[in-house]
């Protein structure tokens, strides 16, 4: 079976170090460089899906913060304490993910 190519992009192609690079790529798939001005646009419809879900996640995230300042009073309350700290890491690392691959498809994580 044919390895698709992989399609590196950059504003200096005569660059030694991304040459290199490349080269060492190709070891294991095809490589085509390519100019910036090649760069296919963001899809917009996937950045605003994006976009969406780090807004509820963000809601979510606020609203369980509140719930834990609110249950640490109760000490019965303990296991959904800890229960609703996982959501809230599970929420961040989410958010995290977002934000990194909304600023890696061309812009800024907020626009």
């Amino acid at each position: 079976m044919q390895q698709p190519v992989l399609n590196l992009y950059t504003s200096n192609p005569a660059d030694a170090g991304f040459r290199s690079l490349a080269t060492l790529l190709a070891q294991e798939q095809p490589v085509q460089l390519r100019d910036l001005s090649e760069l296919p646009a963001p899809d917009t419809i996937r950045r605003q899906r994006l976009r969406t879900e780090r807004a509820a996640l963000a809601q979510k995230l606020t609203a369980d913060r509140d719930l834990v300042r609110l249950a640490r009073a109760h000490v019965r309350l303990a296991p959904e304490v800890a229960d609703i700290k996982y959501d809230m890491s599970r929420y961040e690392q989410r958010i995290a993910e977002i934000d990194q691959q909304l600023a890696q498809e061309g812009g800024p994580a907020d626009g």
